[in-house]
């Protein structure tokens, strides 16, 4: 297995795309109940293979990732070739809490205003498959977001 199993929930949620995956691999519905109850071992690795196939589809459609919590606020562009690094840090024993702010521009503008605060950026060429580091990434914290206002307004503000 490449990434993770899908919970048994997600499964539920993506029933009939296994139900297309388990067709375009031959398998009939009569066939299915036959595996799950005479091979628990072969049921597993349909498992896996489909969840791999669904977790590439969807890591292959990411572009943004992020990730906030009290002192740190981030944004990844996940480009072809390279991560592009975006974020402000607090310092742990400061009482700022990034998590509080309903907008991102009052973050930003916040994160300009205060001098303890720093902006960062930075770039890192992917060292493995592209998917294989998002996936990292989301496994250290990170969620995938469709559109990315905090990575765009840091841009505008980093030089």
């Amino acid at each position: 297995m490449k990434y993770k199993r899908l919970s048994n929930h997600e499964l539920q949620e993506l029933e009939q795309d296994f139900v297309k995956f388990l067709a375009a691999n031959s398998i009939t519905a009569a066939d299915w109940e036959e595996i799950k109850s005479s091979s628990p071992v072969r049921t597993e690795e349909l498992i896996a293979l489909f969840s791999d196939l669904i977790t590439e589809r969807v890591l292959n459609e990411t572009k943004y990732l992020e990730l906030l919590t009290p002192k740190t606020a981030q944004a990844i562009l996940c480009a072809q070739n390279e991560m592009i690094l975006l974020g402000i840090y607090a310092p742990q024993d400061s009482s700022t809490d990034f998590t509080r702010f309903s907008a991102v521009r009052d973050l930003i503008q916040f994160a300009i205003s205060d001098e303890q605060v720093k902006i960062i950026s930075g770039k890192k060429k992917y060292r493995q498959e592209r998917n294989l580091e998002i996936f990292n990434e989301m496994q250290n914290g990170f969620k995938i977001v469709k559109e990315s206002p905090l990575f765009e307004g840091l841009k505008s503000v980093v030089k």
